[in-house]
């Protein structure tokens, strides 16, 4: 008997996930819709603040990489929540198989790329405002070597070797009996 996929926490969990991804992918289909119908409301959010359309410094030829920001978030989001759903539907007896793994390492990849990326996109979007805008902006380009997202995704890396420890432990256990 199949005590994982009947439990209520697992029924629960799985119906959480499939209504998050859902309702994150129709959200984000909307976002982009919104963006090109009314782009001065959309605001780009950095480690504290907002920075808007209407504040005069995001002009036209700077929406590419406001656009890539954005789409670079949302899609990580999206993408790590589709490889957990699939990781909870793929559940039988046992959360330590090979797919599971490869799927939390590769949500740990994903983490750690959009770190980056992001931050590069946000580096070079700040660096283009303050060469307009002159002495009087505040904000001043910065590139951090460890980015907070980084340290999530190397946790997460650590997870996924110790699932597949797991997952070879599970492997002896199984043609041991």
């Amino acid at each position: 008997m199949n005590t994982i996929s009947i439990s209520k926490k697992y029924r629960v969990l799985r119906g959480l996930l499939n209504i998050g991804f859902w309702i994150c992918t129709a959200c984000f289909l909307i976002f982009i819709i919104f963006i090109f119908v009314r782009p001065q409301s959309v605001g780009i959010s950095f480690d504290g603040f907002t920075l808007s359309v209407i504040d005069g410094l995001l002009t036209k030829d700077l929406y590419p990489l406001f656009y890539l920001s954005i789409g670079v978030a949302y899609s990580v989001g999206i993408a790590c929540l589709w490889l957990l759903k699939k990781m909870i539907q793929s559940i039988d007896n046992t959360p330590f198989t090979l797919v599971n793994v490869k799927s939390i390492t590769m949500i740990g990849w994903l983490i750690l790329i959009q770190a980056y990326t992001r931050q590069i996109i946000h580096y070079s979007l700040i660096e283009r405002i303050s060469a307009k805008a002159g002495a009087s902006f505040m904000l001043q380009p910065r590139f951090e070597l460890i980015p907070p997202g980084a340290f999530l995704a190397l946790c997460v890396l650590v997870i996924a070797e110790i699932f597949r420890f797991g997952c070879t432990l599970q492997q002896e256990h199984d043609s041991t009996v």
